[in-house]
């Protein structure tokens, strides 16, 4: 969420500009009044998705429900996860862990759980957390210092003006921009995967987003297989029990986890159909063509 572009004359500004307006929404968007009730911060997603609607053409969303209250003026898709095919890792037959790793914030009742699971669930910090932040914040002032050590318009070729001086000055900016963040992003995303490859599974507990949570298609990238949430009615991107096992309460979780421990071939065979899966279908490749052919009316 934008918060700090979330004005009207921003939302005029792009609407003048851009006549695609493509929305990505990564988590749950609509909520009913009960909910609401109980849990007041997912109002906040409701009340920012009404106060962009009007400037946007087209949305995608993690949630498939959301796609039939989107307003008709709209275009909708339905948009799971997705991860790099390049960072997809070889599936790991040797875990560290003896037991299922979990990565996420607890918030009820994911903290109950991992405290009823006990031992067969760790929950595990991401590696990156806070050195990525520090060195994202220090890449954009590296930049502007190699930026100011450039030479000034004057000492530019022949008849170059100030104006097409900056003009290049931005285009080196943002190219060494997405170099140093993509060499950042890969970098935390592979130790990220390293993490959740260690444990006999990933396991995403309950979560807020009524979907596949990006924990699944993470985990799948690591490797081991993952245990998911059962969402009723829910499309399955992922076949049950073969690509991925799924799970409606806190016992029929731990039985998995235990399978799982007592059988390395099945957790291998699992592991390995679902990263077939995931190359095949949810890739950010493939992601990135779809969202095209949505944008462009195909």
């Amino acid at each position: 969420h934008p918060r700090h572009l979330d004005d009207l004359s921003f939302h005029l500004w792009i609407g003048d500009i851009a006549p695609v307006r493509l929305l990505l929404c990564g988590e749950s968007v609509h909520y009913d009044a009960a909910k609401a009730a109980t849990e007041p911060w997912s109002e906040s997603h409701t009340l920012t998705f009404s106060r962009w609607s009007p400037f946007i053409t087209h949305a995608a969303f993690v949630d498939p429900a959301d796609v039939t209250l989107c307003p008709p003026a709209i275009r909708a898709m339905h948009w799971p996860q997705a991860v790099p095919e390049k960072l997809v890792l070889p599936v790991n037959e040797r875990p560290k862990r003896d037991a299922a790793v979990f990565i996420g914030t607890l918030y009820p009742p994911r903290d109950r759980w991992t405290w009823e699971l006990g031992g067969l669930l760790d929950r595990v910090e991401c590696p990156e957390s806070g050195a990525f932040e520090w060195i994202f914040e220090r890449s954009h002032e590296w930049i502007q210092q190699t930026l100011d050590r450039l030479p000034s318009p004057l000492a530019v070729g022949l008849g170059a003006t100030p104006r097409y001086v900056g003009a290049l000055k931005a285009r080196f900016a943002h190219r060494l921009y997405n170099r140093l963040q993509g060499a950042l992003r890969r970098h935390a995303f592979r130790n990220f995967l390293g993490v959740l490859r260690e444990g006999v599974a990933t396991v995403a507990l309950p979560s807020m987003v009524r979907t596949y949570s990006g924990r699944v298609f993470e985990g799948i990238a690591a490797g081991r297989p993952v245990i998911a949430q059962r969402i009723d009615g829910h499309p399955e991107v992922f076949e049950g029990g073969r690509e991925i096992l799924h799970y409606t309460e806190i016992g029929e979780l731990a039985e998995h986890v235990q399978m799982l421990k007592r059988s390395p071939l099945i957790a291998r065979a699992i592991a390995s159909r679902a990263r077939a899966a995931l190359l095949a279908n949810h890739t950010v490749e493939r992601r990135t063509a779809d969202l095209l052919r949505f944008t462009e009316g195909a």
